[in-house]
């Protein structure tokens, strides 16, 4: 976990992006260097756990239902309601943008998005690093598990329609529009995508994922220091991989 982490944080810093970075908000955008990103990762990421995992069990049944998911589902939609309740409440005129009470609001969205985000990880199982590893394993593999490929699929286009139809200049909640618009291909890009496919070949993890299990564990007190362990080296790998 120790290494995967500093490789994960190393590579995100060099590469300016990871999994929900590039692979979700990069290809919505259809941004040249999220998929030469993406690309890169993920090669990377099959390598590595089909050099470091030898076994991976075998993959059961695709589970449709909610399972024990219902509460994590109820969180989502209520995390997502809110949310536009604020947005669509917001209206403004000329010259309050930066008013107290938006910068309120902008907290407040910031919070619900990632509640939001991390009750979908939640409900999906991408907390569960055996399920990445089995879909990293590819269906060449008796453990392949398809789950992170109907997701991404599932996002995906969502994120497009929503980049394409949804995004204006000026954002409702005020602060400015920080959306990248570089396309520049080059080393760093290349080579931090390919270290980080190696840390999250070893692991399974990512940092949004990472984070989520890591409440949990503050929540159930198990799994604290593993986890942890991985973020503190992937802040430790983001600092070097900046100078």
């Amino acid at each position: 976990m120790v290494s995967s982490g500093f490789l994960v944080g190393i590579g995100t810093r060099l590469a300016n992006g990871c999994t929900s970075g590039h692979m979700i908000c990069g290809l919505s955008r259809f941004s040249p260097r999220s998929l030469v990103a993406t690309v890169t990762f993920f090669s990377s990421a099959v390598a590595t756990t089909f050099f470091t995992h030898d076994t991976l069990g075998t993959s059961g049944s695709l589970d449709w239902t909610l399972g024990n998911q219902r509460r994590q589902f109820l969180g989502t939609i209520l995390s997502l309601g809110t949310l536009w309740f604020v947005y669509t409440c917001s209206a403004h005129k000329d010259g309050t943008r930066n008013s107290p009470k938006l910068s309120v609001l902008r907290y407040l969205a910031n919070f619900l998005t990632s509640l939001a985000f991390a009750f979908s990880l939640h409900l999906a199982n991408m907390v569960d690093p055996h399920k990445v590893l089995a879909f990293l394993a590819l269906p060449l593999s008796s453990a392949f598990d398809p789950t992170l490929g109907f997701v991404a699929g599932s996002a995906l286009p969502l994120a497009t329609l929503l980049y394409r139809y949804a995004c204006v200049e000026q954002p409702k909640l005020g602060g400015k529009r920080n959306i990248p618009t570089s396309i520049k291909i080059d080393w760093r890009l290349i080579l931090g995508s390919v270290i980080f496919g190696i840390g999250w070949g070893i692991a399974g993890v990512c940092p949004g994922p990472a984070l989520v299990n890591f409440g949990h564990s503050l929540y159930v007190g198990i799994g604290f220091a593993e986890y942890a362990a991985w973020l503190l080296f992937m802040g430790f790998g983001g600092f070097l991989g900046l100078s």
